[in-house]
């Protein structure tokens, strides 16, 4: 009879235990999935709009920098990736949103910039467009294409769900 009871507890205490744990699979799951696709439109357009200022800085005689082609070629993409990242930051780690906050402040600077550059791509200051998207936004680009791609590793990846990898990593970070 005692080994029946125990049997059955321990039938019991496994189903429920089984049951418990793939809900809050599914849910880890799900969660994931929501964050994946919101960190992969961020990138694919924050991508589109650094490739908008590239084609444009690298001929710019091909498309007269007329008020109407400047927004059709980069202002709109600016837009759409600033408003995609307004969205979607809440699933960014602290340190990635504040690299797409730098990025698009610098990408939003290059613009009011690049609205004075001449048909030959020179600006004001007479340096030329390329070189001043060279010096300005690709740099900030490469590192938030970086963190972008550590937030689809990291949320991969199994120690996520074991351990709070980012609060490790930012007790270990010296102050400064």
């Amino acid at each position: 009879m005692t080994e029946a009871l125990v049997a059955l507890v321990s039938l019991v205490v496994g189903i429920l235990a089984g049951y418990v744990f793939g809900v809050l699979r599914t849910l880890y799951e799900r969660r994931n999935e929501r964050r994946d696709d919101a960190i992969a439109e961020i990138y694919r357009l924050e991508s589109l709009f650094y490739h908008s200022v590239v084609s444009w800085t690298a001929n710019p005689t091909s498309a007269p920098p007329t008020a109407s082609n400047w927004e059709l070629h980069c202002r709109n993409p600016y837009r759409e990736f600033t408003d995609a990242y307004h969205a979607n930051s809440i699933w960014l780690g602290s340190d990635t949103y504040e690299l797409i906050k730098e990025f698009g402040h610098a990408g939003k600077d290059i613009l009011n910039e690049f609205r004075h550059m001449d048909r030959n791509g020179q600006l004001p200051s007479g340096k030329s467009a390329w070189d001043r998207r060279a010096e300005v936004l690709m740099p900030k680009h490469d590192k938030v294409e970086d963190a972008l791609r550590t937030e689809m590793e990291w949320s991969r990846s199994l120690t996520r769900a074991l351990i709070p990898t980012r609060l490790v990593n930012r007790r270990n970070e010296p102050e400064g």
